[in-house]
């Protein structure tokens, strides 16, 4: 990494909003590690943006330990890994398909923000940002088609998300 460069490093970087936020952190100065499953997409964006490429799965913590290791200093962690399933009704629902999404989209935020906190803090004003959609506001609780009534929960992104807005402010 260069000395005069910030590092951000972007978590499901080889597709959708990760791909444009790895781009425009680049196009922002930013040193950029783009970390994902899919480690030949990540190196072709790598390529492009002139950054570097990690492979990452969230979901494993000794993939997320790599990571940890082979990022000594960054700025922003962008947490953008994770995915959309078991979005049906509860009464519908995947028990494999939500604790894989859990998994993912909570669990790995933890995972990924303890594991690069000590870089995140040896810059001096690091950032941590939890990308979420709209679609994981809520699920609906019984119906198909959610109507106004429908009891409604929060999905695993949205708890994420909740679990970051209540640690803004404090690494600890």
């Amino acid at each position: 990494m260069s000395a005069d460069r910030r590092t951000a490093v972007v978590t499901g970087a080889s597709s959708g909003i990760g791909e444009a936020t790895a781009r425009a952190l680049a196009g922002a100065g930013f040193e950029v590690v783009a970390a994902a499953r899919r480690l030949e997409r990540c190196e072709k964006l790598a390529e492009e943006i002139g950054g570097r490429a990690l492979k990452l799965d969230v979901t494993d913590p000794d993939s997320v330990a790599s990571l940890a290791d082979a990022v000594p200093d960054a700025a922003v962690l962008i947490n953008n890994a994770g995915g959309a399933q078991g979005l049906e009704p509860v009464a519908e629902a995947n028990e494999e398909k939500w604790r894989t999404m859990y998994e993912s989209n909570v669990m790995g935020v933890m995972r990924v923000t303890k594991a690069l906190l000590p870089a995140l803090e040896r810059s001096d004003d690091g950032f941590v940002v939890v990308i979420g959609s709209l679609e994981s506001r809520s699920i609906p609780v019984v119906a198909a088609t959610p109507q106004p009534s429908t009891p409604r929960m929060r999905s695993p992104r949205r708890c994420a998300s909740s679990w970051s807005a209540s640690r803004s402010g404090s690494a600890r």
